[in-house]
């Protein structure tokens, strides 16, 4: 898998997977759930559709390259940056 990078900047959430960066409004983003091995995001923006952003627990990090590999300290992370 290739290295997550996730971030807030103002009310922007940007998740860069591999060098593509996505940018959405962080309140209509929500932890969906973990796995095992995976946190899975949910994104909710301009349609009624909801959009899953699946990262490996083992590439979670933020843009300074900080690696967050376990549920509890992925989910301490993004609690004030989205939602």
């Amino acid at each position: 898998m290739a290295l997550t990078k996730v971030w807030k900047v103002d009310n922007q959430l940007r998740i860069e997977i591999g060098g593509v960066t996505s940018y959405g409004n962080a309140a209509w983003y929500a932890i969906a759930g973990f796995t095992s091995t995976s946190v899975t995001l949910m994104y909710h923006g301009r349609t009624n559709k909801y959009i899953d952003v699946d990262i490996a627990l083992a590439d979670f990090q933020n843009n300074l390259g900080t690696s967050y590999s376990t549920e509890a300290a992925i989910a301490n992370y993004l609690a004030p940056l989205i939602g």
